[in-house]
């Protein structure tokens, strides 16, 4: 990736083959991203197990059109699991296309509801091959937990999100860059859990990798917002992104450049506003 141009400033406002034969069954919930805090950080892990399973909710995140955006965290969505488990997805997972028709569809649902009024309601955020493309380059990490003890569910293993990580550029690369980059994206995770940190347990991997497996000194992730307006949801992410450590660096006001298909479903003038964190 070629150095962030910076257009303008702004205030801050491995390998498991049994992986899902170990765990023939696992939950897929409804919408929207975590935008709270807590939880202590979790390291990468080499011995961590996920599995997928069919649920009626995933059936409907197929379908998911809501065009509200969740505001606040209710009781409900506090129930929290046991402590979350994070790994790099296993190739395996690249040849299960039920396992990633269902992370798609919660990905997408969470997405429909983070940016309402940003992009159509008929936006699909991934898809299928686009998740298998990323699980065979090593680039998707899978949080997951069991349910607490006093869940009334049938205890099994709960897909609590999920983030993409990608290496983006190194000193030899690019002229420019002055140090090896890496991009954290896509960071989606199971609403009825926000609150219990798996958001901020996520991002924290995502970094831990970056900087042990991939050498990268610098962190960065990018937030589509409208350009003229405040959104509720992406102003209160933004403020999550500096409380982890990220500061503003940079404005990318050419979306139907830069991403053409997103480019057809905005429905208000957009920008991405890119955001960095040094690792070293």
């Amino acid at each position: 990736m070629s150095k962030t141009e910076k257009v303008k400033t702004r205030p801050s406002a491995t390998n498991f083959q049994h992986w899902f034969l170990l765990h023939p069954q696992l939950k897929f919930p409804d919408k929207m991203a975590d935008t709270t805090e807590p939880t202590p950080p979790v390291q990468p892990s080499q011995t961590s197990h996920v599995a997928l399973k069919d649920d009626a909710t995933a059936e409907r995140n197929q379908t998911e059109t809501t065009t509200e955006t969740t505001s606040e965290t209710t009781s409900e969505t506090n129930t929290a699991p046991e402590p979350a488990r994070i790994a790099m997805a296993p190739p395996s997972l690249a040849g299960d296309d039920a396992a990633l028709a269902k992370l798609a569809a919660l990905i997408n649902s969470i997405y429909t509801v983070d940016q309402a009024g940003i992009v159509r309601a008929d936006y699909r955020r991934t898809n299928s091959a686009r998740l298998a493309a990323m699980v065979r380059s090593g680039e998707l990490a899978v949080a997951w937990s069991s349910p607490s003890s006093s869940s009334s569910e049938q205890e099994t293993e709960i897909v609590l999100g999920c983030v993409a990580i990608h290496n983006h550029t190194s000193p030899s690369e690019d002229s420019h860059a002055h140090a090896y980059v890496a991009e954290f994206a896509m960071l989606a995770c199971d609403p009825r859990f926000r609150g219990t940190g798996t958001g901020r347990a996520l991002v924290l991997f995502a970094e831990a990798h970056a900087r042990g497996a991939l050498g990268a000194e610098i962190m960065l992730c990018e937030l589509l917002a409208p350009a003229s307006w405040e959104h509720p949801f992406k102003a209160r992410l933004e403020a999550w992104y500096a409380r982890m450590g990220y500061r503003f660096v940079a404005t990318k006001t050419d979306v139907a450049a830069r991403w053409p298909r997103l480019a057809q479903f905005l429905v208000t003038e957009s920008e991405y506003r890119v955001f960095e964190k040094a690792l070293v």
